[in-house]
Order: structure tokens, then sequence, then C-alpha cells
């Protein structure tokens, strides 16, 4: 007897490109993926032909943008273009490898939590408790205390990020346990194992998906903020947060140190949203809107 879930694992090479199609079908989702190109190959490739981003000079301190200084320099004399070029990298690093880990620790919390009774009382009130401290304070507290560094701000986003990705899948695994496939797969008797990772995992991977740009975004948001307050990545690490903490105090005299690096932010957090705005919409077809963006 085989047992066949409700997802198919394949579809013919028509509703692929049907499927393709239907997620770029927006103008602003093919403009949101140009971007996120755009950042990527930024990240990747900035070091290639940006300056050395932590050399000082006297000389060019406060420089306003101009054909040699893109973005101007700040009270150092350190190259704002040089900085913000390497402060996309760090930020995507961060972002990806928040989004990665949430996602995969999530995931094997929640399916336990969800489909054993075992140990999910304890399970969930860990995560309750983790999710009633609020999500920036608890990274601010992690961060504090182990020290400034970029694996140290990725452990202290990814802390408060787990308990919402758990209660995420368990509530996806509750609804998915009670589905006909996974009851014949239980009648006739398929390891547990298998009817987690094939049955239900696979079935759970659209809303995954989803949530981890969300969580890539709000990791991104969050390391700025992080970095602004002095408790993020060190100074001599570029990241757009503490490149505007430099120059907050000289905002009336040089607002490109803030404007540059926050316009970056916006526009890289923006079409992460907006991409996963599309996802959401694709991979759900009762969530699709008429017209639209």
């Amino acid at each position: 007897m085989t047992v066949v879930s409700e997802e198919r694992r394949a579809t013919d090479p028509g509703e692929r490109r049907a499927w393709w199609a239907g997620l770029f079908a927006r103008p602003a989702t093919l403009i949101s993926v140009s971007i996120l190109i755009v950042f990527f190959l930024i990240a990747a490739l900035g070091s290639f032909f940006v300056g050395d981003h932590l050399a000082i000079s006297s000389l060019r301190r406060m420089r306003p943008p101009s054909a040699t200084a893109w973005f101007g320099t700040d009270h150092l004399g350190r190259d704002i273009f040089a900085r913000t070029v390497i402060g996309s990298r760090n930020s995507l690093i961060v972002g990806a490898s928040v989004a990665g880990l949430a996602v995969t620790i999530g995931s094997l919390l929640g399916l336990y939590a969800g489909y054993f009774r075992y140990g999910e009382r304890a399970i969930m009130r860990v995560m309750d408790g983790l999710m009633a401290i609020p999500g920036v304070l608890l990274a601010i507290s992690l961060a504090a205390l182990l020290g400034s560094g970029l694996v140290t701000v990725i452990i202290a986003i990814l802390v408060p990020e787990i308990p919402r990705m758990t209660r995420l899948v368990r509530g996806v695994v509750l609804t998915l346990k009670e589905q006909p496939y996974v009851t014949a797969a239980v009648s006739i008797g398929t390891t547990t194992p298998k009817i987690l990772f094939k049955h239900i995992l696979p079935n759970s991977v659209g809303v995954l998906t989803v949530q981890g740009t969300y969580v890539c975004a709000s990791a991104i948001m969050t390391e700025s903020v992080l970095s602004f307050l002095g408790v993020g990545t060190p100074p001599d690490i570029p990241s757009w947060g503490n490149i505007m903490a430099s120059g907050r105090q000289y905002f009336q005299i040089a607002p490109w140190i803030i404007g540059f690096p926050g316009l970056f932010l916006s526009i890289l957090v923006l079409s992460i949203n907006i991409f996963g705005d599309a996802l959401r919409d694709s991979l759900d077809p009762r969530l699709k809107r008429r017209g639209g963006l």
C-alpha cells in the first residue's frame, strides 16, 4: 500500500512554469528580487572593488559625497561607501544565519512538540517563557553578556526567534498529523521518523520558507539596532548600525553618515518583505490578491 500526501512532491514542467510565472507576476516582486541579487553580489564581491574601510585620514574628515568618496567620509576620514558595502555583507550573514538556524532548530522542536505528547509541555513552557521577554531586550541582554562579535550577535538574535518558529511548526504539525495520509501511514506501520520527515515536514516547507524570509528581515533590523546601541559588532567590523551610531552626533553637519547606511538598510529589508509576501501568495492560493503591486 502506498501513502501519498495531499501536497504532491513533484509537478509537471508546465505547473512549475505556471508557479514561477505567478510568483513574478507583479512588478514589485521582480524589482525586489533584482535588488536582492544586487545586494548579494555587493556582499560577495564588494571587498574587491572598494578601498580600505578601516583607513583613517585626518585630511579627509567629514567630506561630503564626491567623485573620490561616493558616500562621503566620517569624523575619522573613513570612506562611508566602503564601510557601507562591507556592512552589507555582515548584515546578510547575520540575516541568513539567523533565518537558517531558526528554521532548523524551530522545525525540530516544533515537530517533536506537535507530534509527541511526552515532553511537549516542558518544551512549550520554555518557549512561552522566552517569548514573554521582548525580543530586542533579550537580544541586548545576551549580546551584553556574551560580548561583542559577529557570532555573538547571531546567537543573541537567534534565541528570541526560536520560540516563534517552534510554535509555528507545532501548530502546523498538529493540523497535518490529523490528515488522512498521515493516519494511513500510521495504520500500515510506517516508522515515526519516516512519517515526520517524509510526510509532515515536506508539507510544512511552504510555511517555513515564508516565515524564514520574515525572520531574515527581522534579524537584519535587530542586528542594526544592537550595533547602533553599542552591543553588536565592534567598530572594526563595519555594520550599518554602528556606522549610523558613529554619525548620530554629526547628523546636522554630515547627514550622509547616517543617510546612506540607513537607506541601504531600508531598501534591503523592504525587498525581503516584498519577496516574502510574494512567496506567501504563491504557496497559498487562498491568499492571492487581485491586482496590487
